[in-house]
């Protein structure tokens, strides 16, 4: 029989683990290594030179196919600046443009190179993800030059009889009853605010997870998974945001084929941002479904299968 203590302290130790999934119990954890490896630490990441040389097979291949998709990309990168150089005279719009056609390419040449450097994946991953929210606010500065302002979006939609939808995600997925805003620039703008917080949160949190590597090392993990948390809320206002005011300006940007950027963005930043410990660590670890190899931990590991995915 379970007493009220007990139940309490179970419920508080699920929490703490959904918040910081780092503190769940791992199956196995790399401790030989360092007659090997004299610069490896227990419970922490292989050295690149460590981990290149003892790659399994299947490690192998996909960091092959993961360099040549990386490279393809930048290749597409590189033929999108010619085209928006040719093609697009206004310097503000041309410069967001540019933002947007390096945001994949950048993203994965970050993925790829805390693939091949485990021990700066976590720094990496962050990179990456910065340079997503950055892209995705200068999306919404673009929407915003397109639409001639907030204020013309506002008396568009107004005229229209349209309202700001809040039914979007991931609110939407938990609240099923959220109620629509009249369409003001003061509303416009303060979603906009939602998705430009997110760069300057992440900037920061990714400050803090240099210094907390600098200073901490291999007992960084709490302030890493603390850093994830925070990053994570960050994202979910930003997510909210730029699906509000992409929904409000599509009919008005039909023309520009927004609402295909849109989704190319929000679905790359869907599976970019499922290296967030959510998923591979709260799920897969939690449950076993990850374990140990000869280089990783199970956390590292489930980073690590997160990476190669893209």
């Amino acid at each position: 029989m379970v007493n009220f203590d007990e139940l309490i302290s179970f419920i508080f130790t699920q929490i703490k683990s959904l918040l910081l999934p780092g503190s769940i119990r791992a199956n196995c954890t790399r401790v030989d290594s360092d007659s090997n490896d004299p610069a490896a630490f227990d419970h922490d990441q292989p050295s690149s030179k460590y981990f290149l040389t003892h790659l399994s097979s299947t490690q192998l291949t996909l960091l092959c196919l993961g360099t040549l998709a990386t490279f393809s990309l930048i290749g597409i990168g590189i033929i999108q600046t010619k085209y928006i150089y040719t093609y697009v005279s206004e310097r503000k719009k041309r410069k967001l443009l540019l933002i947007l056609a390096f945001l994949f390419p950048i993203s994965a040449a970050l993925c790829l190179t805390g693939m091949f450097m485990p021990r700066a994946s976590t720094i990496n991953t962050s990179l990456g993800l910065f340079v997503f929210l950055f892209a995705i606010s200068a999306l919404i500065r673009l929407c915003r030059v397109l639409n001639g302002g907030w204020e013309q979006l506002a008396d568009d939609m107004e005229s229209r009889g349209h309202r700001i939808s809040l039914m979007n995600p991931p609110f939407c997925c938990v609240l099923w009853c959220l109620p629509t805003l009249a369409p003001t620039s003061e509303n416009l703008r303060f979603f906009e605010l939602a998705v430009s917080q997110a760069p300057a949160v992440k900037a920061l949190v990714l400050v803090t997870e240099i210094v907390a590597i600098a200073e901490y090392r291999e007992a960084s993990a709490f302030w890493l998974q603390l850093c994830d948390t925070v990053s994570l809320a960050s994202l979910l206002a930003l997510v909210f945001g730029f699906h509000a005011l992409s929904r409000a300006s599509g009919p008005t940007l039909s023309k520009f084929s927004y609402s295909t950027l849109f989704r190319l963005v929000d679905f790359g930043l869907l599976f970019f941002s499922a290296q967030e410990p959510l998923i591979f660590e709260n799920i897969f670890v939690r449950f076993g479904a990850i374990g140990c190899t000869t280089t990783l931990n199970p956390h590292d590991q489930a980073r690590c299968k997160s990476l190669l995915k893209h």
